[in-house]
């Protein structure tokens, strides 16, 4: 429905907002997620379309925190998604993109949920050093992130 408007209405922030959510919500039940249809390499299309629209967003509007964090979640699902297919070397790629957004959000905010992000990005590191068989790095991960947990 939202590519339709999209086409229709042009790259509108609301717009772009919504087809972004709309994709993410897709790839989670398409493969993102336990209980979903197991179709991974639709939810890595679905998750790449809501990244680029999310991208989109960003470009309009270079500082809008929303577009930020919605870039942020599209990475670490697509880290899932690659890491459930096995390639834990693509997923680690995204993941750590997720990471340096939630640091960058995280360093300018007072909220508790910006910090969560952080642990969540440093927990999802150690699952692909986990499935990568690097378990001196995944614990480091999992340590980071219990860390920020903790505080």
């Amino acid at each position: 429905i939202s590519e339709e408007l999209r086409n229709r209405a042009g790259a509108d922030l609301e717009t772009l907002r919504e087809l972004g959510a709309e994709y993410d919500v897709l790839g989670v039940i398409q493969g993102g997620s336990p209980g979903s249809l197991g179709d991974f390499d639709g939810a890595l299309l679905s998750y790449r379309k809501a990244l680029a629209a999310d991208e989109a967003m960003l470009r309009i509007d270079p500082g809008r925190e929303v577009a930020q964090n919605a870039i942020e979640i599209d990475y670490i699902h697509l880290g899932r998604a690659l890491a459930a297919k096995g390639d834990f070397t693509e997923a680690l790629v995204n993941q750590r993109k997720a990471l340096e957004i939630a640091r960058e959000l995280a360093a300018g905010s007072p909220s508790a949920n910006r910090k969560r992000d952080v642990a969540v990005a440093c927990n999802s590191i150690a699952a692909c050093y986990e499935g990568l068989g690097d378990l001196k790095q995944a614990l480091a991960s999992y340590v980071e992130g219990r860390k920020i947990y903790l505080e």
